[in-house]
């Protein structure tokens, strides 16, 4: 809701400064909230044949996500770039990956799943 509010580049004088100012925190307020949580969702991805998969992502905040696909066969992890996210395959991740989303949608008791997160 917020980004509709930021005016595009012919209205970018419009609005009071306090107005404009709300809306920045209120994004920035969202972008924090996101990156001190671990949020999953399902999105499409295409896989290096191609093909379009449905994948469950689970995001560590805006430090790095893992996603594995529906069937289990497919699976890596993201780190965020300049201007999107960049997903690197890692198929040998995929029952760790589904395992830690198990846990986190309460499928399955809580235990150490050893996963590597990697620092920038």
């Amino acid at each position: 809701e917020f980004l509709r509010r930021i005016p595009d580049e012919k209205n970018a004088d419009k609005g009071s400064l306090g107005e404009r100012m709300q809306v920045l925190v209120a994004i920035l307020g969202e972008v924090d909230k996101f990156n001190n949580s671990v949020t999953t969702d399902t999105e499409f991805r295409k896989g290096q044949d191609g093909v379009e998969l449905a994948v469950d992502t689970l995001y560590l905040g805006l430090g790095q996500s893992f996603f594995v696909a529906q069937k289990g066969d497919y699976a890596g992890v993201g780190f965020p770039g300049a201007d999107a996210w960049e997903w690197v395959e890692r198929p040998e991740l995929a029952p760790r990956i589904r395992e830690a989303l198990a846990v986190y949608q309460n499928l399955k008791t809580a235990e150490f799943i050893g996963l590597d997160v990697t620092v920038k």
